[in-house]
């Protein structure tokens, strides 16, 4: 039996791999979302040769409450270093996105959740912080000095525009140690649709609008409003996500996109570094 654990880091797929492409790889591997529900399936797979754990909470969010501000890169060096301590030999699989496009997706996951912010306030309250966890090459020279070459796997979302199929058969591969098990795992995959649509630029502004109708409503007068469209279920808390994140981009095209130049220009010397790294990891 060997381990493979994936860690996240949070936005950068893992709801996709989470829900398209992990679950292909049983019943040779044994798929655990969370690396709390190991323990509760243990009678499960006793007799299995591989088990894939995937869990971007292992890595965290820099933004999370429970983190004091500027400790990301501390949580996620402990993480590992308790990943090796727990495990005998385990793999390691570790994502890492483009720090500017990193930042406005947990912004538009920030709306998601309810946020009342501007992207401007938005990034007055937190770049300082970001500017300083999202040094990424740091990371990935940690993850490389704690695992072996053949124990680590690191992808970017630029792997997943360039070619999703391609990334997909090789994480698979490295998964099963089989490199035709990867081929064929990918050609079972609708690469079309999407797992996690987050919401459009044009809309950010109806959301935020929405999400303090809810904040007034529910925070400050104690209830919320509740209605039904056919199947569907709406209250003042959920009409904002599934409006503005699943239903009207099926209908209306948003091209316009945010100008992340100048966010770009603070972090393009280290990921620079960082994708020079990864080039060199998967090339040796």
């Amino acid at each position: 039996m060997h381990l493979v654990i994936h860690v996240g880091l949070i936005k950068t797929g893992s709801t996709f791999l989470q829900q398209k492409v992990f679950p292909l790889l049983e019943p040779q591997v044994t798929f655990i979302r969370s690396n709390e529900k190991l323990l509760s399936r243990k009678h499960m797979i006793k007799n299995q040769n591989s088990i894939l754990i995937s869990d971007e909470n292992i890595s965290g969010n820099p933004l999370d409450e429970g983190i004091a501000h500027g400790e990301f890169f501390e949580q996620f060096k402990n993480s590992l270093d308790n990943i090796i301590k727990i495990h005998k030999g385990p793999k390691l699989v570790i994502g890492f996105r483009e720090p500017s496009d990193f930042i406005q997706s947990l912004y538009k996951q920030y709306i998601r959740e309810q946020g009342v912010d501007t992207w401007d306030q938005f990034l007055q309250k937190n770049l300082d912080v970001l500017k300083e966890d999202l040094l990424f090459s740091k990371y990935i020279l940690y993850a490389q000095k704690k695992f072996r070459k053949e124990q680590l796997f690191i992808y970017t979302m630029d792997d997943f525009k360039i070619s999703t199929f391609s990334l997909v058969e090789k994480l698979t591969s490295f998964i099963c140690d089989d490199k035709t098990q990867g081929h064929a795992i990918a050609s079972k995959i609708n690469f079309n649709s999407r797992s996690n649509p987050s919401i459009p630029l044009s809309l950010e502004k109806n959301t935020i609008r929405l999400n303090k109708i809810h904040s007034l409503m529910y925070n400050k007068l104690g209830f919320q409003v509740n209605f039904r469209v056919g199947k569907y279920s709406f209250n003042s808390r959920n009409i904002s996500r599934e409006l503005n994140q699943y239903i009207l981009p099926k209908f209306i095209s948003f091209h316009k996109k945010r100008d992340l130049k100048d966010l770009e220009n603070i972090f393009t010397k280290d990921w620079s570094i960082c994708k020079e790294l990864i080039h060199k990891h998967s090339n040796t």
